[in-house]
């Protein structure tokens, strides 16, 4: 399979998160906002640690962390248990830092078991890091969908510039300088209809309101191809061969 979702998103009960510590403007909160540059910050480097009580056992699969800081050669382990009791843990997963998680500020893990468990921790400890703090932009916690029909042939990523060149009234030309992100399109044709079944399930999860984590090439590129996004195209499923079969168009659009 070459594309996943990973929804549900279960790393959104602002209320149940909480933190090793935060720096003032920077709440472990900012892990579960739509925005991944809405950050959490700590006031320290080591054994710092951001947790979720999910309120009850619920499978998990996949983990990701966007927009982190970092580097290689710190220490990061993903840690689950059935109590707030961190002495003794069923699951408890060491992560090694790569060249290429860092250049994208995105850590990435499949759990080959999908543990059902209530509470779920992420203990880090940044070695002499300049910036003072371990910053965290977004977390998502959850499963993977993955629909049966992959999308046609090759994705094409736009690189979008949002920048504007402004005239003043003295003919004077400036910048204003916008964060530039990428655009995916993507076509699903010859879709069964468990798969049209499938991405209405998404349509309702997600809509075009809400960011979601997708990879698009999970076997062969897990980070260079995984984006954080929402729909901007809608979820126009259209039917050919009298029902039995469908097809949809995607485009995705980069949160900031």
């Amino acid at each position: 399979m070459a594309i996943r979702f990973l929804l549900p998103n279960i790393w959104s009960l602002e209320t149940a998160l909480t933190a090793s510590s935060a720096t003032t403007g920077f709440p472990v909160t900012n892990t579960a906002t739509r925005h991944i540059l809405e950050d959490w910050r700590s006031t320290g480097l080591t054994a710092e640690w951001v947790k979720c009580d999910l309120g009850s056992a619920l499978p998990v699969n996949a983990f990701v962390m966007w927009c982190s800081n970092l580097r290689v050669g710190d220490s990061l382990n993903i840690q689950a248990n059935d109590t707030d009791d961190w002495g003794s843990l069923p699951l408890n997963i060491s992560v090694t830092i790569t060249a290429g998680m860092v250049a994208k500020e995105l850590i990435l893990v499949s759990l080959t078991v999908s543990p059902s468990r209530r509470w779920w921790r992420v203990l880090m400890t940044a070695t002499a890091h300049p910036d003072g703090h371990i910053r965290i932009g977004r977390i998502c916690l959850g499963t993977y969908v993955e629909p049966d029909r992959d999308y046609d042939k090759d994705f094409d990523v736009e690189d979008i510039d949002p920048s504007r060149v402004i005239i003043s009234a003295t003919n004077q030309k400036y910048v204003n300088e916008l964060p530039s992100f990428k655009r995916i399109h993507l076509n699903f044709s010859k879709i069964s209809a468990a798969d049209a079944v499938l991405f209405k399930a998404i349509r309702d999860e997600v809509g075009i309101k809400k960011a979601f984590h997708v990879e698009l090439d999970p076997a062969n590129n897990p980070i260079s191809e995984s984006y954080y996004v929402s729909c901007i195209s809608g979820w126009r499923i259209a039917h050919v061969y009298g029902g039995q079969i469908y097809s949809m168009p995607l485009v995705l659009e980069q949160e900031q």
